[in-house]
């Protein structure tokens, strides 16, 4: 089983009906094998000459040999209008919201993390396979872009297992648990 970090989600998650795809995400990442790390909620600060920028990854996966897949949670309803390059969110009420581009969200997460830890003199030479994802636990893709290559298709659901290669995070694996 992967380590995690925090070991247990804070209780302020656990109760918030808002965070219920974090923990289904979390929930599924503990099938990850070890030796497998996912860190929950890593928050960081940036900063340079000019100014100081801060921001928080979802999830961090990290494994000694694999590499770093840092991971962005969307809930709820979540759409892209190529036409006007505008992501969205419906909420529980119908309402919609624009929001950040999530891959956008997760690349500056990724950059800024890796660029943080090869600063540091232990961490020369490690992780330097780098990835970076979006999961939507709550989206239907019913008909799959053709041009998406499979492993850029948001099908991948909570509640279905991993096999034991990282980039199967975003892939169905071809058993469901039933638990």
């Amino acid at each position: 089983m992967a380590q995690f970090y925090p070991e247990l989600l804070p209780e302020s998650v656990r109760q918030n009906p808002l965070r219920g795809a974090e923990r289904r995400v979390y929930t599924a990442l503990a099938a990850l094998p070890a030796p497998f790390t996912v860190f929950y909620s890593v928050a960081w600060l940036n900063r340079s000459a000019q100014d100081a920028q801060d921001g928080e990854a979802d999830f961090v996966v990290a494994h000694p040999e694999l590499g770093l897949l840092v991971l962005e949670v969307k809930r709820g309803g979540v759409a892209y209008d190529a036409g006007s390059s505008q992501w969205t969110s419906t909420d529980h009420n119908g309402a919609i919201h624009p929001i950040k581009s999530p891959a956008q969200q997760a690349r500056a997460n990724k950059h800024t993390l890796f660029n943080s830890l090869r600063g540091l003199p232990e961490w020369e030479n490690r992780w330097r396979t780098l990835g970076h994802g979006v999961v939507l636990p709550d989206v239907e893709t019913r008909h799959p872009s053709p041009s998406l290559h499979p492993l850029h298709s948001p099908c991948w659901r909570p509640g279905q297992t991993f096999r034991k290669h990282p980039r199967a995070i975003l892939r169905p694996s071809p058993h469901r648990r039933t638990s």
